[in-house]
């Protein structure tokens, strides 16, 4: 598990459903460009985050242990796309945040859906309605928070046990 952060471009207002929807759409791999304007502040937020905590992915293997990241960042001109490990100093979180807002830069938690934005107090998202979904071996709707395998199939956990 990890706990995740979006640093969002700063170059035009963003609502909190917005910087919601910006996340999603960037985390399913649409290009930057056609969600986010520019920034070049995001590229400042990289080399101050870099210097503290480098990128898991420019760390030798015997470094890899000592970092807070769950993975490599995920970057464009327009944004930085985060993943922690839970157990991750809450100065990482805070160093993120004060830097990104001291910049001029966007910060969604899509933990719980809140965007902080320079100058605003923290504002959160509207629930987005979640789909439906049905177990593809028993026909069961598959609980909110319940564990579930998606490929190949959409499975419970319990019928994904059952097939091996």
């Amino acid at each position: 598990m990890s706990f995740d952060l979006g640093i969002l471009s700063g170059a035009s207002g963003l609502d909190p459903d917005q910087a919601g929807e910006a996340y999603e759409r960037l985390c399913k791999g649409a290009e930057w460009s056609s969600v986010l304007a520019a920034d070049d502040r995001v590229a400042q937020f990289i080399t101050a985050l870099s210097a503290r905590w480098p990128d898991l992915d420019d760390l030798g293997e015997s470094e890899v242990d000592a970092s807070p990241w769950s993975g490599g960042f995920d970057t464009s001109p327009a944004h930085v796309l985060l993943t922690m490990r839970f157990s991750a100093p809450d100065a990482v979180v805070d160093f993120c945040v004060a830097t990104a807002l001291k910049l001029g830069l966007n910060v969604f938690d899509p933990q719980d859906g809140t965007l902080y934005s320079p100058g605003e107090k923290p504002r959160k998202a509207k629930a987005r309605p979640q789909k439906t979904l049905i177990c593809e071996h028993c026909g069961k709707i598959i609980e909110a928070g319940a564990a579930y395998a998606e490929y190949p199939n959409l499975l419970h956990m319990a019928c994904l046990m059952q097939r091996f």
